[in-house]
């Protein structure tokens, strides 16, 4: 099977009529061509890169071979869209190949009465260093080898540092070598230290990289066209995103949320920063224009199951969280179902759509995509909907839905405890426990973190500490609830970094309100306050912090009170507490009693 593919499963696709805004890329202007065709299709292959289609972005690519064979940059599209990306370190081929043919292009342009650029020549020659015939040879699909290594990786950063330094106000040049930095640290460029209750962590750069990246990319920005170039911007927001100043990012994220808005991923991008400036309707907004513009791309594509499904999951995943935050409960609930709609079972030959797609046939994404079945559940959780959580139906296949299944017995737990129906919670706890251990749980994963594990943070211990904490305190245990719902923040706030978080439901939100509702008012502001520093002027945190100053007589509570009639305006109706378990929301409640 060819590069293209078996990245791609072997499907030719022909997208037409939507303008991502390629048009209005420099790049795709300055490369040789010999026909106009060609031009046009690596443009719409480049704007499917900057947009991580990177799928989509190959068959352009493939496409402009054949219309214009000797266009060498199409070969280098294809081998660098199918090689390692930020999102995807594995790949999905190693793009050898493709570049050696780009090689030999170069060699034999004179020949072929092409007079390719020098910094096309450049670029062939570093993206040449990714690759290798050894690790092509050696790369094993069914164990996410595909031919890409990280010594492989750093020595093509270290050829684009090279570039760089030769090309240092090339917009491109300065985005590609960005990303092959970033490559090496996926979704690690900062690193958080100490991680307490309090909500106190210092971010520190991983390594130098972080910061070379920093700098290349607001040099880049202040450049002529470094504010409009959708790869710098997109580059900029997943850098700022982990740091101690995301809000650096806003000017970014809205040239891509006004720019790109039939781009997806790069209009979802934006929302990566709303939801940590506190603009989380601003989040929900710009991902009802992703997922329209994704749609719009499976249409016009006809390409439902690709590895791009995840990042289409994820649009509507973000949109459930953002809707969340602003206490919108039925817009949750709509894209918590449309987002079960995407994860049907699919079927038996395991090609079509739903979570039983195999990647090139030997990748099974349940392990990716299944885990994001837990989300009505905590959409459910967030809102109180007690009742209709214990007549959800459950998906019952423990190896096709293991977290699915798991998840509806802590939601169900959650339920009963909440109802004061103690002997059931601790019915589902125990299936909880049980179903923590199917073997089908191993691996999987939303996104950067993992659903069960011996050794790292993992969301069912968040879930096993909460619901402890849950069924302790209506049982009346104050002092062993207490201390399990602590545990249950820490574990929540050591999570892998990830949005929308890995626990969708912060934790400190039961605490907080279990706390007031015993009237231990000192802790119970202390927990509010770090909620508001993990997810500043949510409406939640907000509003619990006004319950504990206005209990406490405090001048605050005025101002504060005025920020959470701010937040919570869009709110469908106004929550009596920050969770839904708390007595004066509904739930039943044990006797106040000393810790």
């Amino acid at each position: 099977m060819s590069e293209i593919a078996s990245a791609t499963g072997g499907k030719h696709h022909y997208p037409n009529g939507i303008d991502m805004g390629e048009g209005n890329l420099r790049f795709p202007q300055i490369i040789t061509v010999s026909t106009d065709a060609g031009r046009a299709w690596f443009a719409r292959g480049w704007m499917h890169m900057l947009n991580y289609n990177h799928e989509e972005a190959a068959e352009c690519f493939k496409t402009c071979t054949e219309v214009d064979p000797r266009c060498a940059m199409a070969f280098w599209g294809i081998a660098y869209a199918v090689s390692s990306n930020y999102n995807f370190p594995p790949g999905f081929a190693s793009g050898f190949d493709s570049i050696q043919t780009a090689l030999a292009m170069i060699t034999t342009g004179k020949d072929l009465d092409c007079e390719y650029s020098g910094l096309e020549r450049d670029l062939i020659e570093a993206l040449a260093t990714r690759s290798s015939a050894e690790t092509k040879a050696a790369a094993n699909p069914a164990e996410m080898n595909f031919g890409n290594t990280p010594e492989l990786n750093l020595s093509f950063s270290d050829a684009m540092a090279r570039l760089y330094d030769k090309y240092t106000d090339d917009l491109d040049v300065a985005m590609l070598y960005s990303e092959s930095l970033m490559a090496l640290n996926p979704w690690a460029m900062w690193v958080r230290k100490d991680v307490e209750a309090t909500g106190d962590a210092e971010i520190v750069p991983v390594n130098g990289s972080t910061l070379i990246v920093k700098d290349v990319l607001e040099r880049a920005m202040k450049l002529p066209g470094g504010m409009e170039h959708p790869g710098i911007l997109h580059l900029y927001c997943h850098l700022m995103e982990l740091s101690d100043d995301p809000i650096a990012a806003m000017p970014a994220a809205d040239t891509l949320r006004n720019n790109f808005r039939h781009a997806g991923h790069l209009t979802h991008m934006a929302s990566h920063i709303d939801i940590w400036a506190g603009h989380y309707k601003a989040a929900l907004d710009t991902n009802f224009t992703a997922i329209a513009a994704d749609e719009a791309t499976v249409e016009q594509t006809g390409v439902e199951t690709s590895f791009y499904k995840g990042y289409r999951i994820h649009n509507v995943h973000m949109a459930v969280w953002a809707a969340m935050f602003t206490g919108q409960q039925d817009v949750a609930m709509e894209m918590a179902r449309k987002l079960s709609a995407m994860l049907s079972p699919g079927d038996e030959n395991r090609q079509v759509t739903g979570i039983q797609f195999m990647l090139q046939g030997l990748i099974p994404m349940a392990i990716f995509w299944e885990p994001y079945t837990l989300v009505k559940w905590h959409a459910m959780i967030r809102f109180g909907l007690w009742d209709e959580i214990i007549a959800e139906p459950r998906d019952e296949d423990p190896a096709l839905y293991p977290t699915s299944l798991t998840t509806a017995h802590y939601a169900r737990g959650i339920a009963f405890a909440s109802k004061g129906l103690v002997a059931e919670a601790e019915e589902e706890q125990a299936k909880y426990l049980e179903g923590m251990k199917n073997p089908a749980l191993v691996g999987r994963m939303i996104h950067n973190n993992l659903i069960v594990s011996d050794e790292a943070p993992c969301l069912f211990k968040v879930g096993e500490a909460m619901l402890a904490g849950e069924i302790e305190y209506r049982k009346g245990n104050l002092k062993t609830a207490f201390e399990r719902l602590r545990e249950a923040v820490r574990l929540d706030t050591s999570l892998v970094y990830d949005e929308p978080w890995g626990w969708m439901v912060p934790s400190r939100h039961a605490l907080g309100a279990l706390l007031l509702e015993q009237d231990h008012i000192q802790e119970a502001t202390e927990v509010f306050r770090a909620d508001l520093k993990m997810y500043p002027s949510n409406m939640w945190g907000l509003l619990g912090l006004f319950q504990c100053l206005d209990k406490a007589g405090d001048p605050e509570t005025v101002e504060v009170k005025r920020r959470y009639d701010e937040a919570s305006s869009t709110a469908e109706s106004k929550p009596a507490a920050t969770c839904f378990c708390a007595k004066v929301a509904g739930a039943t409640s044990p006797t106040p009693c000393p810790l």
